[in-house]
């Protein structure tokens, strides 16, 4: 199935400013998927769900359906609920990347360690 492009894969802004290196690439999303088990399920007559499970056992969800089942296409179908289930894997990962530290500073997930007196500090 063919993904939607994302504007993340272009290195350059629509204005000519360079983006910068922290960013998620249609690479970085396709290795998640690449270690995947994705199920589709038809629910009623006009509704598919699709269940992605990371390799972590993290459950990405998506869905599509159509008002008449006249005009139901399970491949379209699929195709549709695959690429929500996809959309939350880039808020993810997004998350994650936003939720880093730059360089050199200190954040939320660095160790805590004792100072002499006992009372916990951030870093190493």
């Amino acid at each position: 199935m063919e993904e939607r492009a994302s504007y993340n894969e272009h290195p350059i802004g629509s204005d000519g400013t360079p983006r910068t290196s922290k960013r998620i690439t249609r690479a970085m999303i396709d290795t998640k998927l690449a270690t995947s088990a994705t199920t589709f399920h038809r629910v009623s007559p006009t509704c598919i769900v699709c269940c992605i499970v990371l390799a972590n056992g993290w459950n990405l969800i998506g869905h599509s359906a159509c008002v008449d089942p006249a005009n139901f296409d399970e491949k379209l179908g699929e195709k549709i609920a695959r690429e929500k289930a996809v959309d939350q894997l880039w808020a993810l990962e997004g998350y994650v990347l936003a939720s880093e530290p730059p360089m050199g500073e200190v954040g939320l997930h660095s160790p805590r360690v004792a100072d002499e007196g006992g009372s916990e500090r951030i870093g190493a």
